[in-house]
């Protein structure tokens, strides 16, 4: 993360920008890092822990060291929720 001077001349962290990934174009068993995930729902971090807490979002995955949701994963938390609001 780079700082940048706020209005007080103060050095802040500015926010991790993703950039735009289409989820549905790949691969099933590709892994989606935490940042995307909250992005793609509009989620917090605390609320993403709840929603896993809840059994209502499934667990990341941890491959090689590096812990995300598989692709195939994230379509279908998606497609529930989008089943879900449209009745």
């Amino acid at each position: 993360m780079s700082a940048l001077l706020n209005t007080t001349g103060v050095a802040r962290r500015s926010a991790k920008i993703t950039p735009a990934i289409d989820i549905h174009s790949l691969p099933d068993d590709a892994l989606v890092r935490r940042e995307l995930v909250l992005q793609l729902f509009g989620y917090s971090r605390t609320t993403l822990w709840r929603r896993i807490r809840a059994k209502q979002f499934p667990p990341a995955i941890e491959d090689g060291g590096i812990k995300g949701w598989t692709a195939g994963q994230i379509r279908a938390a998606l497609a529930t929720r989008h089943a879900q609001a449209h009745g």
